[in-house]
């Protein structure tokens, strides 16, 4: 990967990052569930499960982005080709584990298209295991979805 695209990751991950601290600026209200949630919105030891990360934690965007980045690193014959369009963003899907303190977060992507040593494109399953307590990308797993059936 050229270092131009890996500082336009590291650019759209700011972005994204920057975005979702700023939608937060105001502290949710009781009305609106805020009180639930605050806390897990900056601190992940305080979330109940993967499901309440995913839906209230600042950090989703930095942690999707750090498994792109990683992603495109792994992959053996190039970096994956990632579906475009508006709301669509990489690692959309995650595991629902509940036990995210002991295990971290696994998300998933099922729609990338990663080179194969043929010179084509296979639509492949990219697992991304973000260890929380590290605050780093631990294991990235790549599976063509065609050996999965």
């Amino acid at each position: 990967m050229s270092k131009r695209s890996v500082s336009l990751v590291v650019l759209l991950a700011a972005l994204c990052g920057a975005y979702e601290l700023n939608k937060s600026d105001q502290p949710p209200t009781a009305a609106d569930g805020g009180d639930a949630h605050e806390t897990c919105e900056s601190d992940w030891h305080v979330c109940k499960s993967a499901e309440d990360l995913i839906e209230h934690n600042r950090k989703v965007s930095f942690y999707r982005a750090s498994c792109k980045i990683k992603a495109n690193e792994t992959a053996e014959y190039g970096p994956p080709e990632w579906q475009k369009g508006f709301g669509i963003y990489p690692f959309s899907s995650y595991f629902a584990g509940d036990d995210i303190k002991a295990l971290g977060i696994v998300l998933i992507e099922d729609h990338a298209l990663v080179p194969n040593k043929f010179g084509g494109k296979e639509r492949s399953r990219i697992s991304c295991h973000y260890d929380l307590a590290k605050d780093e990308v631990s294991e990235v797993m790549i599976t063509p979805l065609a050996s999965m059936r």
